[in-house]
């Protein structure tokens, strides 16, 4: 193996840096300066993003009725006509035939019916699936 020998001349031929004056920008400080300017444009671009998208939220939900008034609210029922022993139906009087029960007295075969109908996947995710709110928000206005 040889070594070889660096002269005092290969030495010295190395290029020096060229003094710079001062207030002379150079490209690292050019971009740090740039950086410097675009972080804070981006934090605004974020932040008026958040705005806008807090708005169209708000906006949307200004039809929304009120969580409270819920199981407040009053449904229309018929009036029913029993006779005196009160188990036989007689009339229902009114134009909704409709009668309020308990979800005690709702036969399980059509709660099981109504899940295998709107979300048959129900009992695995327990009431919120998160790929088909991604499948709503995004596929669904796609395909129109």
């Amino acid at each position: 193996m040889a070594i070889r020998r660096i002269s005092n001349k290969t030495i010295n031929n190395r290029k020096k840096p060229k003094n710079r004056k001062r207030g002379q920008l150079t490209m690292p400080s050019t971009f740090r300066i740039l950086r410097l300017r675009l972080i804070p444009l981006v934090l605004l671009g974020i932040g008026v993003t958040f705005l806008v998208a807090a708005s169209i939220v708000l906006w949307w939900s200004r039809d929304l009725p009120d969580p409270q008034k819920i199981s407040a609210r009053q449904i229309a029922q018929s009036t029913k006509i029993y006779d005196r022993t009160g188990t036989n139906l007689l009339y229902e009087i009114g134009e909704i035939k409709r009668t309020n029960v308990s979800l005690n007295q709702v036969s399980q075969n059509i709660i099981n019916a109504t899940i295998a109908a709107e979300d048959d996947q129900f009992f695995k995710h327990h009431g919120i699936d998160f790929f088909g709110i991604i499948r709503g928000v995004i596929i669904k206005p796609l395909s129109g």
